[in-house]
Order: C-alpha cells, then structure tokens, then sequence
C-alpha cells in the first residue's frame, strides 16, 4: 500500500500438534504505521523443510537450532488444531508481549464457539480456498464416526482483528437460529481478547476465525453475472432471484434483531465517516481530488434525504 511498515508483536497464542512434529503459533502483530491495525499471522515451525509446504514456507533461521516457519491455513497440522479447537469448544491462553509496552498488561486468549452438529467427527482432509485477498478460508472433509462422510465445512482466518462482533460470524448466527436455508449455516466460531492501548480498559475482543458450512456447489454470484456479460447471455432471471434472497436476509435480519429510527445524530455520524473515507482515499490517490466536489454535493443531498429505519 506504499507505507513502510512498523510491526511490533503484539501477543502469541500456542496451539497443541498432537503428533508433536510440528509448533503451531498465531502471532498477534500490529503495524504502528498504520492506525495500530492488528494482523493475525498463523504459523507452523519445523526443524527441517518440508517439501509439500514448500510453497507456503515464509522464512527460515540457520545456526545450530535451524527452524522452518509455513503460513499455517496451508499446512494440514494448523488446519486440524483450528478446527480441532472450535469442534471441543476448547480455550487457549497466550503470553503476553515481551516488548514492555502497555501492550503486556493483557494476556490474549481464544475461546471456541459450537453452533450446531455436537457429534464426534473426524477431518479427513483440509486445503485452501483460491481468490481471497483479505482472508484466508481452509476446506475441510469431515467423516462420521462410522467413517461416513459429513458436509464439508468452510473455515475462514481474519487476518486482520478488529474490535467488535464481527459481521460474518453475528448475522449468520442469528439467521441460523432461524433455519434459513438463503445462506450456509454457521459452525462455530473463535472468540478471543488481546491487549488494545487506544481503549478505556486497555482490552479489544472480537472474532478470529469462522467456521459454516461449505456449498461445493455453488458460485460465485458475481464472476457468474460476469462470465454471462462476457458471453451475452440474459442474467436477468439469475439477478432477481439472487434480489429475492436477499430480501429474505434482511427481511429476517429486521425480524430477529429489530430496526431502530434513523436518528440526526446517526446521520451525522454516517456523513462523518463517509467524508474521512473521502479524505482517505484522496491522500491515496491525489487525482480524485478533481471529484471532491461532486461526491461532496451527492453527500449533501444524502444528508438532507429521509433516512429508512437501520438495521444490522
């Protein structure tokens, strides 16, 4: 993104391997260039290369003690703890930072989360998703414990942490409670906490990774609306019914955890973080300060318009 990074680590949580071949780490490292954003960086380590992770291997330390560290979705060892943890409902603890920053005043922890389908299972086999570029999700067979396979179950890793419930893992949650069958039911999740300086209490907590079921099936709606504009073939009866399922979500959504008034102050609020965006992206990109202008005039209408009711 053009800065020059500042990371510092944050927190270590340690993950168990059973097998005992390999550590597994998820470090909690913050950039202090921008905005003290937190990533999670999931690591496995071993004291020699291992060939099928050659790919995903992101450095190595010579010397005596040499040691090999993998990006850990692609690695199966990390794979299976993740997914091990959420499955026990397990908890782990981490150390706090070494740095002697306010940081160290919180320990961060993760705590695992079962929504539903409390069996024994078995995870025969794990790889991940292709295309995302913020997240990294891993697939997961699952088999019974008579060895009949199970649908297949979709984790996806932030990598970067934010303070809050995170949207992903709140709103398929409630529309699961439902038994909505618009979108994939949820897993379970990790929930967690780690040391945050810019709050009151010194604390943040939030989401970590999200596990719901995965559709094998299913694409993509918007590479399918693309793939029809390349081959001109009429999308319109795609477009409606993908219109039609939305509307459920939110008309569910509203029904199972309500709408509020729009009030000034919401407004307010909404136009003020619009307009740093602006500012934001106009210090990225010096040529859109040509429109600010025009968008300015289009937020202005939109804060003298009648708002709808909000909702999550």
């Amino acid at each position: 993104k053009g800065r020059r990074r500042q990371p510092s680590r944050s927190g270590r949580l340690a993950l168990t391997d059973p097998a005992g071949t390999a550590g597994i780490d998820v470090l909690l490292v913050s950039d202090e260039a921008k905005q003290q954003v937190l990533y999670q960086l999931p690591l496995t380590a071993y004291p020699s290369p291992v060939t099928a992770l050659e790919s995903a291997l992101v450095a190595s330390l010579d010397g005596d003690d040499p040691l090999y560290f993998y990006d850990g979705p692609h690695d199966p060892v990390f794979a299976q703890a993740l997914l091990r943890l959420i499955l026990d409902e397990g908890a782990v603890s981490g150390e706090p930072n070494g740095a002697g920053s306010a940081l160290s005043a919180q320990t961060p922890s993760i705590q695992g989360h079962l929504s539903f389908a409390r069996q024994p299972v078995a995870i025969t086999s794990s790889r991940v998703f292709g295309g995302e570029q913020s997240n990294s999700s891993i697939i997961y067979e699952l088999a019974d414990a008579a060895g009949t396979p199970l649908r297949p179950v979709i984790c996806k890793i932030f990598r970067i942490l934010q303070h809050g419930d995170n949207p992903d893992v709140m709103l398929l949650d409630a529309l699961g409670a439902t038994d909505s069958r618009v979108v994939p039911q949820s897993f379970g999740y990790l929930g967690g906490h780690w040391a945050d300086a810019d709050r009151a209490d010194g604390v943040a907590s939030g989401q970590l990774a999200f596990a719901q079921e995965f559709l094998p099936d299913v694409e993509d709606a918007w590479r399918l609306a693309l793939r029809a504009a390349e081959e001109g073939r009429d999308f319109s009866v795609t477009a409606r019914a993908l219109g039609e399922a939305t509307a459920e979500v939110h008309e569910t959504l509203a029904r199972v955890l309500g709408v509020t008034p729009c009030t000034p102050d919401d407004i307010a609020a909404t136009m003020a973080s619009m307009r740093r965006r602006l500012a934001l992206a106009i210090a990225e990109v010096p040529g859109l300060a040509g429109l600010r202008n025009v968008i300015e005039a289009v937020y202005a209408r939109a804060a003298a318009s009648s708002w709808p009711a909000m909702q999550r």
